[in-house]
């Protein structure tokens, strides 16, 4: 394998930050309310505690993505359940806005994961209602590898949760890639988070 390039957590228009404790609190409200039940948290509204506690659970690597303008957090992207000797992990993407910028920051999450650890694919746990919103990255870069039929509950419903995988060779050729990389040759100013 070629080397891999080192992938910056800032650039000039976004950063992808870890969370402080003093910012647990402030990302938990978000997710509650930005995210509601179709995120991780289904619908529970985790105390405090219960969120410190878990929202490390299995994760290698977690980051607000925030806009550098103002500080505004956009979402949040998570990388967890590796398996780094046999080359993969799972990432999830929660967006608290349209932006096309929170689209640049998990794809930036993404060549951040593949080439940090050299893995060769991502997994995605996608649940059948969330399908369709994010149809356009799936069908580009994703393959399908099960589908668990009636497997989630939602809102009265049920709902299947399908496995997508991206491997790196077909990322790290991408539009999406190249575009993270061109990214990078702007330095970046210092970030500022509002959460």
């Amino acid at each position: 394998m070629a080397s891999l390039p080192e992938i910056r957590l800032a650039v000039p228009s976004y950063a992808l930050t870890p969370p402080s404790p003093s910012e647990y609190e402030p990302l938990r409200q978000l997710e509650i309310r930005g995210l509601g039940s179709s995120w991780i948290w289904r619908g529970e509204t985790p105390s405090p505690e219960a969120y410190a506690a878990r929202m490390w659970l299995g994760v290698v690597a977690r980051f607000t993505v925030v806009r550098i303008r103002d500080g505004q957090p956009l979402g949040i992207v998570i990388a967890s359940n590796a398996d780094f000797e046999a080359g993969h992990l799972e990432v999830s993407v929660g967006s608290f806005s349209s932006s096309p910028l929170m689209i640049r920051g998990a794809a930036r999450f993404i060549s951040y994961c593949l080439c940090t650890w050299g893995l060769r694919r991502v997994f995605f746990r996608v649940p059948s209602f969330n399908e369709e919103k994010i149809g356009g990255f799936l069908g580009r870069w994703t393959q399908l590898n099960g589908r668990l039929p009636e497997y989630i509950s939602h809102r009265g419903e049920v709902h299947a949760l399908s496995i997508y995988s991206l491997s790196s060779d077909i990322w790290l050729g991408s539009s999406m890639h190249r575009s993270v990389l061109n990214e990078q040759r702007t330095p970046s100013p210092p970030v500022r988070n509002s959460t």
